[in-house]
């Protein structure tokens, strides 16, 4: 059973090339405008497609107060271009990697490195006994993210993909502690 931080602690968290911070109201323009962006759209599951402010409204009332989710800037930058989060499961001490970025910060290795820092406040901080994710199967850019944070494939899954009308195959996976030391 998990008794870490309450889901209202959100540090602020720091590396070289990305700051991590609770999403706000003023980064309702910038949420919009990625996850309209049918290449970022696509890739993500229980986001719908065409995104409006009602649905990032929703996302910051009611997905940021219930999930440990993370704006992702650019250090010294105060623009949201992603987000990551851990979604708890009910009552236990596992929760699911999501993240998305601007598609104009792709290639740069800032969601592995986002990711990563998350990865660490779970296990570090949370405690958790393991973190899960999955992609599309035909997501090889996310795949290739997850394998680098030392995730393993542990199952294939239909994902729901909303943006592109239905559930697609996917690839779950998964991280225990031991792990972590992969990811360095």
């Amino acid at each position: 059973m998990y008794a870490g931080p309450s889901l209202q602690h959100r540090p602020t968290i720091q590396s070289e090339n990305v700051v991590l911070r609770r999403p706000q109201v003023f980064d309702t323009r910038e949420i919009v405008d990625i996850l309209n962006d049918w290449q970022v759209a696509k890739c993500l599951s229980h986001v719908p497609y065409p995104y409006t402010l009602v649905d990032a409204h929703f996302f910051l009332d009611h997905i940021v107060p219930n999930e440990w989710v993370w704006a992702i800037n650019e250090s010294g930058s105060p623009k949201l271009i992603g987000s990551v989060s851990l979604m708890p499961r009910n009552g236990s001490d596992v929760a699911e990697l999501g993240y998305w970025l601007s598609r104009d910060y792709w290639g740069r290795g800032l969601i592995t490195e986002a990711a990563r820092l998350v990865v660490d406040y779970g296990f570090k901080s949370l405690q958790l006994a393991c973190i899960t994710s999955g992609c599309f199967k035909d997501n090889v850019a996310s795949a290739r993210v997850l394998e680098k944070l030392g995730f393993v494939a542990n199952g294939r899954s239909k994902r729901p993909g909303p943006a592109r009308s239905g559930d697609l195959p996917g690839i779950d996976m998964v991280l225990h502690p031991p792990d972590v030391q992969a990811m360095r």
